[in-house]
């Protein structure tokens, strides 16, 4: 263009401006773009300095699927689970080992409805919840402020309980101790295996995920922590017993990986 324009003034002063017009374009958007990084940039280091409330360094998950006639009663679900970690746990280097049916940050709670012993039914009042089993907890290094986390003790011939976030302590008990209270989660909701569920007294809270619950692109969500041998069914939901082992080890978890299949395979 300026080697065309450099003999004929009349013209040169269109693309002159034609140029101006180019290079502003440009310049702005470069700025939107630099911008538009220095937030992105920000966004990162804000979210990746978020207390989640729990530790995944040196944790290693999995996936398993029990399935067939062999278990397909809770029972069967339950002696397979304990065994396996009782094997993993015994592993050289393992710390803790526990199973849920959702990992942290998991689009995988379940939305019930709540039911606080001694009070009327609140329409509306819903928490999420998850099954976890003992050493769950300590496997991800997830604090427990008050009470107590699950444990071997509590199985289906005890007193059904369950651990709450502090979220939900704080939202539905306010400045209430709510350790000790009873409540009902999700009986009358449609799940086929929550119609007998019996009424959980709540034994401890803990800080699960900082201040909120679920992802931390989703808004504060209240969770319960139910002990995993205490559910009544063994495939009430999603019509499989499909669970996520977590295994904490003392250092890079790399080398127990063999083993850890290994052991996954004899169950």
């Amino acid at each position: 263009m300026l080697k065309d324009s450099s003999g004929r003034s009349g013209t040169g002063l269109g693309q002159n401006r034609a140029r101006a017009v180019l290079v502003i374009s440009e310049v702005s958007l470069a700025a939107v773009l630099l911008v538009g990084a220095a937030l992105l940039i920000r966004s990162f280091v804000a979210l990746y300095a978020v207390d989640l409330g729990f530790d995944a360094r040196n944790v290693v998950t999995m996936n398993t699927l029990l399935g067939g006639r062999k278990f397909a009663n809770t029972a069967a679900v339950t002696g397979a689970i304990r065994d396996g970690l009782e094997q993993l746990r015994s592993l050289p280097g393992v710390m803790a080992a526990g199973v849920t049916c959702c990992l942290p940050l998991a689009q995988g709670t379940y939305d019930l409805n709540l039911n606080v012993a001694g009070r009327p039914p609140a329409p509306g009042q819903e928490v999420g919840w998850a099954m976890v089993s003992p050493g769950y907890f300590e496997a991800f290094k997830i604090p427990v402020e008050r009470g107590r986390a699950s444990t071997a003790r509590d199985d289906p011939n005890s007193l059904a309980v369950v651990a709450i976030s502090e979220r939900m302590a704080r939202q539905y008990w306010k400045d209430r101790d709510p350790l000790g209270d009873r409540v009902v989660i999700g009986r009358g909701s449609g799940i086929k295996g929550l119609k007998y569920e019996p009424v959980r007294q709540i034994v401890g809270s803990s800080v699960i995920f900082g201040a909120k619950d679920s992802t931390p692109y989703r808004g504060p969500f209240c969770t319960s922590r139910r002990p995993r041998f205490q559910m009544p069914k063994a495939r009430f939901f999603c019509g499989c017993c499909r669970w996520r082992g977590v295994v904490r080890t003392q250092g890079e978890p790399r080398g127990l990986l063999s083993a850890i299949r290994e052991n996954r395979g004899q169950q």
